[in-house]
């Protein structure tokens, strides 16, 4: 039932800081109402010098309690709240993005926050949580995927009627920035060099992420129907995961690329051998179902890299390697972004390991001034000593 008596709590001076306790209804594991009692800080005296500006502070802190469709919150720690959220919210997103949401709640989420209520997540709780993680010596981006998890366990459970704060992320204290590993990247005559080594139909495979770019998930999902031979269009629109077709990574994933007429010729050929499956998909199994990029990877391209003695890298240096060629030959930077279909134009500095030609330019315009002057400096200098 929703409370009758309006509340204001109790407020009171702790040292430097205004703290407010009050109670709140909850409801327990077996469905009764117990009333508990609530702490939380209002705020410093430095920035509320007299009680009256805390006290409307502090009011507006419960007002969800007085309110007339106010009803008892529920209770339960991170580890029990963890279990509904792997049963009940990880299975709507990706595959994918369910196997890690699942994986970062039970292998570093349970472990470090487990025993705490979800209402004591806050503070210095959730740096709790950081600081195990860099123990490990995890890296700063497998940090940050936990804590959104963990924000978006905490964002259902408020959603659900549960006590749970959000998580602030400006009081947690984050690793600094690392080293990045230089991106390998094929160039393109390496890239050319495996096409022409890989057998039918896996030199097709390697020309959609050579000459267009297109993920390795996006590259083994591609059925003749997204394809327009006559006009040399490629249609992004499904992609292949462990098996499954599903939706590509984003809307900006979903994307019209031009095929170019080399291209269009292998496929034109491949197509009058190609074994018809129920999916349409030109890159199958032995049973006509949707093939493992891990298969591909393994027996066919590191194979053939190796025989060719070109350096390790995997399926995504195909795609790096476009980004880099497109920027060298003096491509738009929208251009690049949409043929790779990133929704951020940000992503292109980790794709493209060139510097803009501008840039180049500029540089070596400013290197001309130094050098005149320094030309000019050494005839004064020249005169003087004559």
């Amino acid at each position: 039932m929703a409370r009758t008596r309006y509340q204001r709590g109790a407020l009171r001076r702790e040292g430097s800081l205004w703290i407010l306790r009050w109670r709140e209804d909850v409801l327990n594991k077996a469905g009764a109402v117990v009333r508990v009692e609530r702490r939380a800080r209002v705020g410093a005296t430095k920035d509320l010098p007299t009680k009256a500006l805390a006290r409307r502070v502090a009011d507006r802190m419960i007002e969800h309690v007085n309110q007339p469709n106010y009803m008892p919150g529920k209770m339960a720690t991170v580890q029990e709240f963890s279990e509904v959220y792997r049963a009940n919210v990880c299975p709507t997103f990706k595959p994918s993005s369910c196997e890690s949401a699942r994986s970062l709640c039970r292998i570093y989420i349970e472990p470090v926050l487990g025993r705490y209520r979800l209402d004591q997540v806050k503070g210095e709780v959730p740096q709790l949580l950081v600081n195990d993680l860099r123990r490990r010596g995890l890296s700063r981006k497998t940090i940050l995927n936990a804590l959104s998890t963990l924000a978006s366990m905490l964002g259902a459970a408020r959603d659900w009627n549960y006590l749970s704060p959000g998580l602030d992320w400006r009081k947690l204290r984050l690793p600094a920035e690392e080293l990045e590993k230089p991106q390998r990247f094929f160039t393109p005559e390496e890239s050319q060099r495996m096409i022409d080594a890989a057998p039918e139909p896996w030199d097709i495979c390697f020309a959609f992420m050579a000459y267009l770019g297109v993920r390795t998930s996006e590259a083994v999902g591609i059925a003749w129907d997204h394809l327009d031979l006559n006009g040399g269009v490629l249609l992004v629109r499904q992609s292949n995961w462990r098996g499954k077709l599903l939706t590509v990574k984003s809307k900006a994933s979903v994307r019209d690329l031009p095929v170019p007429p080399v291209l269009v010729d292998m496929l034109k050929e491949y197509h009058l051998r190609w074994r018809p499956n129920a999916f349409g998909l030109l890159f199958a199994n032995a049973k006509g179902q949707p093939i493992t990029s891990c298969y591909v990877r393994r027996d066919i391209l590191h194979t053939i890299r190796e025989r060719l003695g070109i350096p390790r890298g995997a399926f995504h240096a195909f795609r790096h390697g476009l980004g880099t060629a497109l920027m060298q030959a003096g491509a738009n930077a929208r251009v690049v972004q949409q043929q790779l279909g990133h929704a951020d134009l940000r992503m292109l500095a980790r794709y493209a390991h060139v510097v803009p030609q501008d840039q180049r330019a500029a540089v070596e315009r400013t290197t001309n001034m130094f050098l005149r002057r320094s030309a000019a400096d050494s005839e004064v200098k020249s005169l003087i000593i004559n």
